[in-house]
C-alpha cells in the first residue's frame, strides 16, 4: 500500500508542501479512469504552484511506488512487442456509493505489467499490459 491524499477537505497546504519538498517521491493523478495525464517531477511542481483550490479537487496526490524491475516479454495481438526490464502493479477493486464504502471487501483485482521506464499504467490507454501472477 502507499500514501494517497485528496484535496479540498480543509487546508491543502501541508500536502502541497510535502509534494514540493520531494517531488520525485510523488505523482499527481487526475481522478479519472483509463490512465494518462499523470504529472511527475517538474510538471507536478508547476501544476501544484498554479492550480486553484477548485481545480485541485479533481486530483489526488499519491506516493510513488518503486517496484523492483524484472525481465519479461510483453505481448499485444499475439506478437511480442517488448523484451526487457518491466515492473508490475496490482490494483484491488472495491465498491463505494458516495462517501460510503459498501461491504468493505475486495471486488476483484487487475495485474498490469509495463516497461520499467513507463510512468503511466493504463491498460486501455495502451501503456500497460494485462498480466497474471506466477504462483510458486
Amino acid at each position: 500500500m502507499t500514501g494517497l491524499w485528496g484535496f479540498g477537505e480543509g487546508s491543502d497546504d501541508a500536502v502541497i508542501s510535502m509534494a514540493l519538498a520531494n517531488p520525485h517521491n510523488y505523482v499527481l493523478k487526475p481522478q479519472r479512469e483509463g490512465g494518462g495525464n499523470n504529472l511527475y517531477d517538474s510538471e507536478m511542481v508547476a501544476k501544484l504552484k498554479t492550480m486553484g483550490e477548485e481545480e485541485r479537487q479533481g486530483y489526488v496526490l499519491m506516493q510513488l511506488i518503486k517496484p523492483a524491475p524484472f525481465y519479461n516479454e510483453l505481448v499485444r495481438g499475439g506478437e511480442i512487442v517488448f523484451k526487457g526490464e518491466c515492473v508490475s502493479e496490482i490494483g484491488i477493486f472495491g465498491a463505494s456509493l458516495g462517501d460510503e464504502i459498501i461491504g468493505g471487501e475486495e471486488g476483484g483485482f487487475i495485474l498490469r505489467c509495463k516497461t520499467k521506464d513507463t510512468n503511466e499504467g493504463g491498460v486501455a490507454a495502451g501503456y500497460a499490459f494485462l498480466s497474471s501472477p506466477e504462483l510458486v
